[in-house]
């Protein structure tokens, strides 16, 4: 090879993916291509290609296979430009038929065959290293260690690799099809000591089973592309005519066929896919046809499988399970819930326009469907819906209908005779942060009577790295002895099976337990909790207890709070608990007391917590309650203008209707309007006074009403200066006062409740609203309205002096725009609401942007950022704004009024 032909640029930005091209345009017709060898470079040029920008550019495959490898570098997790979704970023072209394949420890590990059943020679594997998915690099091809995998009669042959459509695995142990000349079966193949860094041991197979009674395989029967595997125990191969297999693998040296069960018995429909889940078997065909047709079996004896529902549906030729539903991956592309498997649910999601679909599979809120061309990703939706997010298209109509999650990337392979065998595809546009979540559980949560031959299937919402799934990670416990139970697990897509390595106790309760970054996805995403997906019990009712915290009593701080459990534990358990107070004062340790004390030094809504569990076990679930601790409430509550008001007195709330100028006593009990009483022009505000008085604002004719409570009758009318436009109002019973707001002039007046007479006024600024009275301090707190530009202004009036004190500033919220804040001043304030312990109060206002626009810092307004709602908060100790407590509604209009609960806990 010539060094100046050798030459080469990346092509990163010019084409629709990253490419290798000559920079001379020096046409070959013809380029060498070395034969895949054990531990040689392998250099090929597939083919030319025009990319986006017209240049021609060649694909070129590296391949250095090492015979062993540690793990692999993985899948890159990044967030793709959103003009990248369904972009390809390579092609792979391994010289056979792709249709399943894994991430595997850092690596993609690919089984490799031929259309129309694959195996009988055609069969290999190959590793490829995908960490810059632009440019994946094959690091071992089965091709080039002929000797040992495609030397017939070997152990470890594989060229009777079948064509398989979706791949189980058991920690490094994978389950494959074969198909041979003269039989079929499956084996199982140990790709652990790829990863030993040991040259001396290779991938090998472990274990070979033939179907009794299979001679002579065809393209698509006597042979199983869909099996499915629990655990390293059973196997469930359906074979098209050649009916249902059932195996138990447990002996890698002599597995033995448990069941055969004729296509007849299935009642003759040839079924070819397998989805096992824990005790429960869904069969379905992958044919050709208008309608497909499904079974669902009771597995709970693997060696009697028994019918227990059926459905079908539109075409879909092979479809795929995916939480509790199986999906027909087909148009209409419908939804069957097999939750109750007597009652099937159908549910129609979408009609997508789809050429040949095939296969799918779902992936944390998604559901991916492959036909010809590639694929399409639809989001699940609350509403038994589907929404159409993005398509994948190989650039070719050629059965690129298999699909393979790779994080956000998607593997979409083929089993034609084409360059494109894998094209990897950019899917999602976010960076895969979402761990496999627990979907589907058999047995079910609460399950009596159950086989104690059966098995715990989990079907989570993303596919599971097999080496994730163990004992470390999900736990199957003997509620009443503690013991783990132990046992085998294994993978296929999302669903996770234990098989126990002995039959489960008669008459006991069983916990099945994820525990705390234990599973995992394919990019090492793991579930961060620990949760109990089921308990299920072998007899006819579960042991179980339950635990509840008893209703807390709010205390003020410093007061010790006492706490208790309730307990139902019918069979005499011995539990012991341990408590977290909220506060960060850490666990207790586990007791079998229960009752607890906890003195707390501030106040709040502290979430209080429990952890129970069977004395000497580890598993402890919690429940949660809340302890309200509060400040030291006094007995005068604070008293702040408002537009209605409870009475003390009497079951009556008062209200303004500034539109009728009128005041109106209701009924709260009964709902019905017991008072109507004239008053001035446009009331705007109500205050509880002395003497059964209740005082009204009427801002628009400026004078001051009085009504009797007791008889809800007018009995004075005060008049005000000219325009005063009245509008806060707060009237102090102890010191005979009121308050009231000149909103025009700009000043607080304080009136005699016994004669109505303007005591003395004082200015406080422009636009005073609302007025908040503070008696612990005597201070009356004086909202303005509009602010000007530098914020909202607050005004403290000293009672005592009847003289204002420093003005409170509200600063401007400068958060930069985003999607759920925004920068503005507080205006229109139209409240101030004090706390019953009197600590804090929170002004509710607009937040208007007077910092953006394009003649202020360029950017252009918008909806979402010129005007919205918020609410200050201000500390009444030391009269200052507390701006970590500054709240922003977002989506919302802007706040007018804000309350306290009565102990000040919630706002």
């Amino acid at each position: 090879m010539h060094g100046d032909v050798l030459s080469w640029t990346l092509l990163s930005l010019l084409c629709d993916n990253i490419r290798m091209f000559f920079p001379s345009g020096e046409a070959l017709s013809s380029f060498p291509s070395v034969a895949p060898m054990a531990r040689k470079p392998m250099l090929s040029v597939v083919r030319a290609f025009p990319c986006l920008s017209g240049v021609v550019a060649f694909h070129i495959a590296l391949s250095l296979p090492p015979l062993t490898a540690a793990d692999g570098p993985g899948i890159p997790n990044i967030t793709y430009p959103e003009q990248m979704v369904g972009a390809n970023l390579s092609r792979i072209d391994p010289g056979k038929a792709v249709s399943s394949l894994a991430m595997h420890r850092g690596y993609m590990f690919v089984p490799l065959g031929a259309d129309h059943g694959g195996g009988q020679g055609a069969g290999a594997f190959a590793f490829y290293d995908v960490s810059n998915p632009s440019v994946p690099v094959s690091v071992f091809d089965s091709r080039g260690d002929a000797a040992r995998y495609h030397t017939e009669g070997g152990n470890d042959y594989v060229g009777d690799w079948a064509e398989v459509h979706h791949l189980s695995a058991s920690g490094d142990l994978f389950m494959i099809p074969e198909r041979r000349n003269g039989s079929a079966g499956y084996c199982i193949f140990d790709v652990a000591p790829f990863f030993d860094n040991d040259p001396a041991t290779h991938p090998r197979v472990v274990s070979r089973f033939s179907f009794s009674g299979v001679t002579n395989p065809s393209n698509y029967d006597g042979f199983t592309f869909a099996p499915g595997w629990q655990g390293t125990r059973y196997l469930f191969a359906p074979t098209g005519a050649q009916g249902l297999y059932v195996v138990d693998t447990g002996n890698f040296s002599s597995p033995a066929q448990l069941t055969h069960v004729s296509r007849a018995a299935l009642g003759n429909v040839t079924m070819r896919a397998a989805w096992p889940i824990g005790n429960l078997l869904i069969l379905c065909e992958a044919d050709v046809q208008a309608q497909f047709k499904a079974r669902i079996f009771d597995i709970s004896n693997p060696a009697n499988p028994v019918q227990t529902g059926a459905f079908t549906g539109p075409f879909g030729y092979h479809g795929f399970v995916y939480g509790s539903s199986f999906y027909n991956a087909a148009s209409p592309l419908v939804g069957y819930d097999f939750s109750d498997p007597s009652n099937v649910a159908e549910t129609v999601l979408a009609t997508p326009e789809l050429d040949r679909p095939e296969y799918g599979f779902g992936k944390d809120g998604y559901l991916h469907v492959g036909h010809y061309p590639g694929a399409l990703r639809w989001k699940l939706n609350s509403g038994n819906t589907a929404t159409f997010v993005s398509r994948m298209n190989s650039g070719l109509v050629d059965d690129h209908a298999f699909l393979n999650p790779l994080g956000n990337l998607i593997a979409l392979c083929s089993d034609h005779n084409n360059d494109r065998k894998i094209m990897i595809s950019v899917s999602g546009q976010e960076q895969d942060l979402a761990p496999p979540q627990p979907l589907f559980t058999s047995p079910a949560d609460g399950a009596v009577n159950q086989n104690v031959l059966s098995r715990v299937g989990i079907s989570f919402s993303d596919w599971v790295d097999p080496n994730s799934a163990n004992s470390s990670s999900i736990e199957i416990r003997n509620l009443t002895t503690g013991d783990i139970v132990p046992g085998s697990y294994s993978t296929m897509m999302g669903i996770v099976n234990f098989v126990p390595a002995s039959p489960l106790a008669l008459d006991s309760t069983y916990d099945v337990v994820l525990k705390p970054g234990g599973v995992k996805d394919a990019l090492g995403n793991a579930f961060p909790s620990e949760l109990r997906v089921s308990r299920f019990s072998t007899g006819s009712q579960l042991t179980d207890y339950k635990v509840t915290i008893q209703q807390t009593t709010a205390i003020p701080v410093g007061q010790q709070a006492q706490l208790g459990l309730s307990i139902t534990n019918p069979s005499g358990l011995a539990l012991e608990h341990s408590w977290s107070f909220g506060d960060g004062s850490g666990n207790s340790a586990f007791s079998a007391a229960l009752t607890a004390s906890h003195t707390y030094t501030a106040k709040g809504n502290f979430s209080v917590s429990v952890r129970s569990r069977i004395a000497g076990t580890l598993y402890a679930p919690s429940v949660n309650g809340v302890q309200v601790v509060h400040g030291v409430i006094p007995a005068q509550r604070p008293r702040m203008q408002s537009t209605i008001v409870v009475d003390p007195d009497r079951p009556v709330i008062w209200n303004v209707n500034p539109d009728n100028d009128s005041v109106s006593g209701i009924d709260p009990v009964a709902l019905t309007r017991i008072h109507e009483i004239p008053v001035g022009d446009q009331p705007v505000a109500v205050a509880i006074g002395s003497q059964d008085r209740l005082w009204v604002a009427n801002k628009k004719s400026a004078v001051l009403s009085v009504i009797n409570r007791a008889t809800g009758t007018l009995v004075a009318t005060h008049g005000l200066p000219e325009g005063a436009q009245p509008h806060g109002l707060v009237a102090d019973p102890a010191s005979g006062t009121v308050y009231v707001a000149f909103e025009s002039l700009g000043e607080v007046a304080k009136i005699s409740e016994a004669t109505g007479q303007i005591l003395a006024r004082i200015p406080v600024g422009p636009w005073p609203r609302a007025l908040s009275l503070d008696s612990v301090r005597g201070v009356l707190w004086v909202s303005r309205f509009i602010s000007p530009d530098h914020g909202g202004v607050m005004v403290p009036v000293d009672l005592s002096t009847f003289s204002t004190l420093p003005e409170v500033a509200l600063a401007p919220v400068m958060q930069s725009d985003g999607l759920q804040n925004g920068r503005g001043i507080p205006n229109y304030l139209t409240a101030v609401t004090l706390s019953p312990d009197y600590r804090q109060a929170f002004v509710p206002s607009k937040k208007d942007n007077i910092f953006r626009g394009l003649k202020r810092d360029g950017q252009a307004l918008t909806f979402e950022h010129s005007v919205r709602s918020m609410a200050a908060n201000v500390d009444l100790d030391t009269r200052s704004e507390n701006t970590a407590l500054t709240l922003d509604f977002d989506n919302s209009d802007f706040a007018t009024a804000a309350a306290f609960s009565p102990l000040g806990n919630m706002v």
